[in-house]
Protein backbone atom coordinates (compact mmCIF):
# COMPACT_ATOMS: atom_id res chain seq x y z
CA UNK A 1 0.00 0.00 0.00
CA UNK A 2 1.37 3.10 -1.19
CA UNK A 3 -0.12 7.19 -0.69
CA UNK A 4 0.99 10.26 -0.60
CA UNK A 5 1.51 11.61 3.62
CA UNK A 6 -1.66 13.71 3.99
CA UNK A 7 -3.76 12.11 1.15
CA UNK A 8 -6.36 11.19 2.74
CA UNK A 9 -8.28 10.38 -0.50
CA UNK A 10 -5.95 8.19 -2.06
CA UNK A 11 -5.22 6.39 1.64
CA UNK A 12 -9.08 5.86 1.23
CA UNK A 13 -8.85 4.63 -2.05
CA UNK A 14 -6.08 1.78 -0.85
CA UNK A 15 -7.54 0.60 2.24
CA UNK A 16 -11.05 -0.27 -0.56
CA UNK A 17 -7.99 -2.02 -2.73
CA UNK A 18 -7.24 -4.46 0.02
CA UNK A 19 -10.57 -4.53 2.06
CA UNK A 20 -11.23 -6.35 -1.93
CA UNK A 21 -8.46 -8.37 -2.34
CA UNK A 22 -7.84 -11.47 0.58
CA UNK A 23 -5.13 -12.78 -1.51
CA UNK A 24 -2.92 -9.39 -0.83
CA UNK A 25 -4.18 -9.05 3.05
CA UNK A 26 -3.01 -12.46 3.61
CA UNK A 27 0.37 -11.60 1.87
CA UNK A 28 0.42 -8.58 3.83
CA UNK A 29 -0.20 -10.44 7.29
CA UNK A 30 1.93 -13.18 6.77
CA UNK A 31 4.80 -10.28 5.98
CA UNK A 32 4.15 -8.54 9.13
CA UNK A 33 4.23 -11.68 11.05
CA UNK A 34 7.50 -12.99 9.80
CA UNK A 35 9.07 -9.18 10.67
CA UNK A 36 7.37 -9.04 14.19
CA UNK A 37 9.03 -12.55 14.96
CA UNK A 38 12.31 -11.05 13.66
CA UNK A 39 12.67 -7.79 15.49
CA UNK A 40 10.87 -8.45 18.44
CA UNK A 41 11.88 -12.23 19.07
CA UNK A 42 11.64 -12.51 23.02
CA UNK A 43 15.63 -13.92 23.27
CA UNK A 44 16.57 -10.95 20.89
CA UNK A 45 14.91 -8.53 23.51
CA UNK A 46 16.00 -9.96 26.27
CA UNK A 47 19.42 -10.12 25.39
CA UNK A 48 19.25 -6.46 24.73
CA UNK A 49 17.73 -5.29 28.15
CA UNK A 50 20.48 -7.97 29.79
CA UNK A 51 23.01 -5.69 27.94
CA UNK A 52 21.54 -2.62 28.49
CA UNK A 53 21.35 -3.30 32.48
CA UNK A 54 25.14 -4.06 32.15
CA UNK A 55 26.20 -1.03 30.93
CA UNK A 56 24.34 0.77 33.32
CA UNK A 57 25.84 -1.36 36.38
CA UNK A 58 29.59 -0.56 35.13
CA UNK A 59 30.50 2.48 36.70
Amino acid sequence: MFFEPENARELAKQAKILALDESKRRVMGDNARKYVELQFNRNKLAASFLEKLKEIQQP
